[in-house]
């Protein structure tokens, strides 16, 4: 025999709702304050899981193999690979190459893309940046302000009032936040 237990449904600020569960079924199930249960949506049915583990969503990893490719493709692969998702980046060198200093430039002109590994043949790098922890807006604000910032400082520069590599080293701001926009 199934048991039906009426619960009323709260709201819990702009976007949730709270319902309360049978203290039985707590018990039955062994859980506790904090414990995960899955909720599935079967069109107009709720399937509730006690004890569901949390999934990790697994790392997508890309290895690109830099021997014999000019800067110019490198860079290609590595800023294609970072805006397609991948959270590891593993760029493989030839041994002691002169490269280096410059894919760990592309690098850093990737936000969130922070350098892991390196050794004289393989530079790894793993994206720290949640993609649900950014906000458009924010980022097309931030590129606002420091765009006019760099258009009041241009008319300082033509008046030689103010140095060039400051509004040089925004401007790589800007394609970093462009780049994670």
């Amino acid at each position: 025999m199934v048991n039906i237990d009426v619960r009323k449904l709260i709201s819990f600020g702009k976007g949730s709702y709270i319902l309360s569960m049978p203290k039985s079924w707590i018990q039955k199930n062994n859980l506790k304050k904090g414990d995960l249960i899955s909720v599935s949506d079967d069109g107009f049915e709720l399937i509730l899981k006690a004890g569901q583990e949390e999934t990790k969503p697994e790392l997508k990893e890309i290895n690109i193999d830099a021997k014999g490719k000019n800067i110019e493709l490198l860079k290609a692969e590595i800023v294609s690979s970072y805006l397609n998702g991948y959270d590891v980046i593993s760029i493989l060198l030839e041994s002691n190459s002169k490269e280096a200093p410059k894919i760990r430039d592309i690098i850093r002109n990737l936000s969130g893309l922070e350098i892991m590994e390196q050794t004289s043949t393989r530079i790894v790098a793993k994206n720290l940046i949640s993609i649900n922890e950014i906000s458009i807006k924010t980022i097309i604000r931030r590129i606002d302000i420091i765009t006019r910032a760099m258009m009041e400082d241009s008319i300082l520069c033509c008046r030689a009032h103010s140095a060039y590599e400051s509004i040089r080293n925004r401007d790589d701001d800007i394609n970093r936040l462009y780049y994670l926009g």
